[in-house]
């Protein structure tokens, strides 16, 4: 080999930011550029006299051979490409890139090597190869249906898409969109997708509830989230489907359950309560005509007749709860004004009592809504009518805390068991010796918790229950 014409080379190849190598035929290297300490980490006579295919990875190395191979029995000027990994110097592999190039033909008599480090590509590529197949993982695994939509048509659907609507892959990519869409539903759908990628339209909802007609004509209903998306590097619709049929029919079933509690919840505030108070008032008037021996019979009708009236205003209160459909959501309510309307209510309702408030109410707002005299008068009425006393004695003391309100409601009567304290708010619980159905105490517990509050039971002093009411403040 003329290495006079090498160094005609030299000088222009010195300052190449490749690696430039040229080998004979067996892949000794003849030649090494200056650029090759810091792309391969050699000096550049270093390796002159090497054979190159002994500084590649072993595993890379029959590839590499073969690639060399193609080019020296190629005619003069046949360029060949290998990616590979390369002993750099420094005891690590180096992801290298050659470009293989026949000059036998030249006064070179020989094969260029030009080499580059692509360690840094590499090592972006592996990233995002771990990246795809997260997210892969992620788009398989989900309990949505996924599909992207371009030019009308899908483009791409997952696994639970095509659960969801009952085709396989081949039979959705490549066909129109509204093919799984209901037909009552697809002018509103394709209006969407159009609105979605004109900008003068306004933007439509991103999230609606549509119909999907599943392979075998049924329909499911499905909330569909909707974005604007870049795949392959053209506009497209990424569809986010979630199957929600099951929770439709329960919300429908929902909806008829609560027309029917509505319709009852009329029928006893307005029926069944009028008529008791009939019989109530009747009754009363019946007072003055009965002999000693009614009086005990009168007086039963008229604590049964009086116990029905109290049942209808709980059960309006606990429909009014059911089927308030988040009407009833907790907002500022000035306690005083509601304690001193239920005590109000409580002492005309029982004269025989004595209702006490040892100190002046604080002003102050709790979290609350409108069904807040429910709970303190079902409190106030169980302190009444389940007491054992000749004279009933409430106590209501308010305590203004930083963060919440507590009011309690103690009473003189036989108190309430250790064992039954923690169930008695259960739903159809009942106290000591209680004629009533439980629903009250259930009803106090169900509201002072969606408050945000808290409600539980301690011993009066010498005797009684207390009965503690945590109510968040509302500033």
């Amino acid at each position: 080999m003329n290495i006079d014409s090498v160094r005609q080379y030299q000088a222009l190849v010195e300052h190449s930011t490749d690696s430039i190598t040229l080998v004979d035929e067996a892949g000794i290297v003849q030649f090494k550029s200056k650029s090759a300490t810091r792309v391969i980490g050699y000096d550049s006579d270093e390796l002159v006299g090497e054979n190159v295919f002994e500084y590649v990875h072993p595993e890379d190395r029959p590839r590499v051979r073969e690639a060399f191979e193609e080019v020296v029995d190629s005619p003069s000027g046949t360029t060949g490409m290998i990616e590979y990994r390369f002993d750099h110097g420094t005891k690590s592999w180096t992801w290298m890139e050659s470009t293989l190039v026949s000059r036998t033909d030249t006064a070179l008599d020989g094969y260029v090597i030009n080499t580059r480090n692509i360690s840094e590509r590499k090592a972006r590529e592996r990233e995002l190869e771990e990246e795809r197949r997260k997210y892969s993982t992620l788009v398989e695994q989900s309990n949505d249906g996924i599909a992207i939509i371009q030019d009308g048509d899908i483009v791409f659907t997952n696994e639970q898409f095509e659960r969801l609507s009952g085709y396989d892959e081949r039979e959705l990519l490549g066909t129109s969109f509204l093919q799984v869409v209901a037909r009552e539903d697809r002018e509103l759908v394709e209006q969407r997708y159009q609105q979605r990628f004109d900008p003068d339209a306004d933007v439509p909802p991103s999230r609606y509830e549509i119909r999907v007609l599943t392979s075998d004509d049924n329909h499911r209903v499905v909330e569909l989230s909707v974005a604007k998306i870049q795949y392959e590097g053209d506009d497209a619709s990424l569809a986010m489907v979630r199957d929600v049929t099951e929770r439709k029919s329960y919300e429908e079933a929902l909806e008829e359950v609560n027309a029917e509690l509505e319709l009852l919840n009329r029928m006893v505030r307005h029926d069944i309560r009028n008529d008791m108070s009939v019989i109530l008032a009747w009754g009363q008037l019946l007072e003055d005509h009965v002999d000693e021996a009614g009086r005990e019979n009168l007086d039963k009708i008229l604590a049964s007749s009086e116990h029905v009236v109290e049942l209808t205003e709980i059960a309006r209160d606990y429909v009014e709860v059911l089927t308030s459909d988040g009407d009833l959501e907790p907002k500022p309510v000035v306690l005083a004004e509601v304690l001193e309307t239920e005590l109000a209510l409580r002492r005309e309702s029982f004269p025989e009592a004595e209702f006490v408030v040892p100190e002046e109410i604080p002003e102050v707002e709790v979290l609350a809504n409108e069904m807040l005299g429910s709970v303190f008068r079902n409190l106030l009425t169980n302190a009444v009518q389940h007491n054992d006393s000749d004279t009933p004695v409430v106590e209501l003391t308010v305590e203004r805390r930083d963060d919440d309100v507590v009011v309690q409601v103690a009473d003189n009567g036989p108190g309430i068991p250790d064992p039954q304290k923690a169930t008695v708010f259960g739903k159809g619980e009942k106290g000591l010796d209680s004629p009533s159905t439980g629903i009250g105490l259930y009803l106090v517990y169900t509201l002072v918790t969606q408050y945000g509050g808290a409600v539980h039971i301690e011993d009066n002093d010498p005797r009684g229950a207390v009965f503690s009411v945590h109510l968040p403040r509302a500033e």
